[in-house]
C-alpha cells in the first residue's frame, strides 16, 4: 500500500518545491531509532534498540498561507508544522494514512529489535505498543504504536522500555523478545528508565509524563519498582 500512494506523490528531495504534494519519507521525522538510542549488553554483546515505522509526508508550504497544523503537537492521524524563521517557507510533517485512519505502512508501526552486536545479525523483534487505545474500537492489538524512549537493560537479562502511547510500561526477555512482566502507568513514559541499588535491594524507576508532540495525556509522575 506504501508503493501505491508513494507513486500518487512527486519523488525528489525531501523539501520539495511549492505547488507538489509533498514527499514520502521514510524512516520519518519521528523516527527509525530516534533520539533515545540503544541499550548495549556486555555480557551477550547484544543491543537492543525501539524504532517507529510509520511514513510521512513532508512539503514545505509559503509562510504567507495559513496554518493548517499545530506546530506544539501531532498525534497519529494528525501533522506537525515547523515555522523555519527567517525562511520564506514553513514545513509541514504529516503522517501517510489510509482513508480508515490507519498509517500506511506495513504494521507492527513501532518495533524492539535486538542485534548481535558480533554477527549484526538481528536476533529478534516484536511489535511496540498496544493500538487499542488509538483505534476506533478498544480490541487489544500488538501493533505497535509511535513513541519515543529508549530501553534499559539489566545484568539479569530484563529489557526495561515506556516508549509506547498505550501507557504502559514492559519488561522483555533479552533472549527471546518474550513480554514478561507489564504495568500500567498514568501516561506513556517516554524517557530511558534507570536503575539503581537500595539496601540490597535493585529497583527500576521511569519517569511516566507523557509528550506533547503526541498529544498524550501528560504527569508528573515519577514510577519505581523494586526487581523480585
Amino acid at each position: 500500500m506504501l508503493l501505491q500512494r508513494a507513486r500518487e506523490f512527486t519523488s525528489g528531495p525531501i523539501y520539495t518545491p511549492v505547488g507538489e504534494r509533498g514527499t514520502i519519507l521514510l524512516p520519518s521525522a519521528s523516527g527509525g531509532t530516534d533520539w533515545g538510542g540503544g541499550a548495549w549488553d556486555p555480557n551477550s554483546n547484544v543491543m537492543v534498540a525501539s524504532s517507529n515505522y510509520i511514513a510521512m509526508v513532508v512539503t514545505n508550504i509559503p509562510a504567507d498561507q495559513p496554518a493548517t497544523g499545530d506546530d506544539a503537537s501531532i498525534d497519529i492521524s494528525g501533522a506537525m508544522e515547523f515555522a523555519n524563521a527567517g525562511s520564506p517557507y514553513r514545513t509541514r510533517a504529516e503522517p501517510l494514512m489510509s482513508p480508515l485512519g490507519a498509517p500506511c505502512s506495513e504494521p507492527p508501526w513501532a518495533r524492539l529489535t535486538a542485534v548481535d552486536m558480533r554477527t549484526k545479525a538481528i536476533l529478534w523483534q516484536v511489535p511496540l505498543g498496544d493500538v487499542s487505545e488509538l483505534a476506533p474500537f478498544p480490541i487489544p492489538w500488538e501493533l505497535g504504536t509511535p513513541g519515543v524512549g529508549a530501553p534499559l537493560v539489566t545484568a539479569g537479562g530484563l529489557v526495561f522500555i515506556g516508549y509506547s502511547l498505550d501507557d504502559t510500561f514492559r519488561a522483555f526477555d533479552l533472549s527471546t523478545g518474550e513480554v514478561l512482566w507489564k504495568a500500567r502507568l498514568p501516561a506513556p513514559a517516554n524517557l530511558q528508565p534507570q536503575t539503581y541499588w537500595y539496601q540490597g535491594r535493585q529497583y527500576v524507576v521511569v519517569p511516566a509524563g507523557g509528550h506533547n508532540m503526541f498529544g498524550t495525556e501528560v504527569s508528573d509522575a515519577v514510577m519505581a519498582y523494586r526487581l523480585p
